[in-house]
């Protein structure tokens, strides 16, 4: 969030290392809860979708091709009958100028209604954008505004911009209610030691893959070395 976008509040400041149980467990419970909306307001613009491009703009006039097929086979016949009989009979001569007519006249209505299509599909494009922008607009208005709640309730505290987040609210929101923690300080500590437990744990789970990555590879080995001293020894027998 960009400092314009914070809103100038004027409170009083008090000092978090200081304030009661009480009071802690009430400005954690608020800013979980306002981050919670945040967050949520966050997901819902990330994940708006853009609408898709109409079909009827992206799709190729197939008319288009049936018309050149026509006239290919037009030619062919034209083509042909010279080829045979050296020459054009009335009849095959005014087919051949009706095909061709007719050919250009499929493709002029054609054109016209890939025209109307493309026109109706540009404004039911237009319309779902308008409405896609207004979405984008306003769920915009909603974050800043869950924003700045969330910022007003933790302002006069000068709360560590480290815990602006719903998980690390939600933890130290347990230790306060379970009565592991009284104050600001027992309850970072807290924190912190999870977070390094956290930390110790998954750097644990990872060496003891790599440990059961590297055991598999050397069975994998042995059982390859075990394979190919019987195949040997196999070898020495039908000598």
């Amino acid at each position: 969030m960009r400092p314009a976008q914070i809103r100038d509040i004027r409170m009083e400041n008090y000092d978090l290392s200081t304030i009661s149980r009480d009071k802690l467990y009430s400005l954690l419970s608020v800013a979980k809860k306002e981050m919670i909306t945040y967050t949520r307001c966050c997901e819902d613009l990330k994940y708006l979708q853009k609408p898709p491009l109409e079909k009827e703009l992206l799709k190729n006039r197939k008319g288009c091709l049936v018309i050149m097929i026509i006239w290919i086979l037009a030619f062919l016949y034209i083509s042909v009958s010279f080829l045979v009989y050296k020459s054009l009979t009335l009849n095959q001569f005014l087919l051949s100028v009706g095909i061709f007519i007719g050919g250009f006249i499929l493709n002029y209505f054609d054109a016209r209604m890939d025209k109307r299509v493309r026109e109706k599909a540009q404004i039911r494009m237009n319309s779902k954008i308008s409405e896609y922008e207004e979405k984008r607009s306003y769920l915009q208005k909603e974050v800043d505004n869950a924003f700045n709640k969330f910022f007003a309730v933790i302002e006069p505290y000068k709360f560590p911009r480290d815990y602006w987040y719903e998980y690390a609210l939600t933890i130290m929101l347990k230790f306060v209610e379970n009565r592991q923690a009284d104050s600001w300080k027992e309850v970072v500590g807290l924190y912190e030691e999870h977070l390094h437990r956290l930390r110790m744990e998954d750097s644990a789970r990872q060496t003891l893959d790599e440990i059961k990555r590297q055991s598999d590879d050397i069975s994998k080995g042995r059982n390859a070395a075990q394979w190919a001293a019987a195949g040997a020894w196999l070898a020495a027998l039908r000598r």
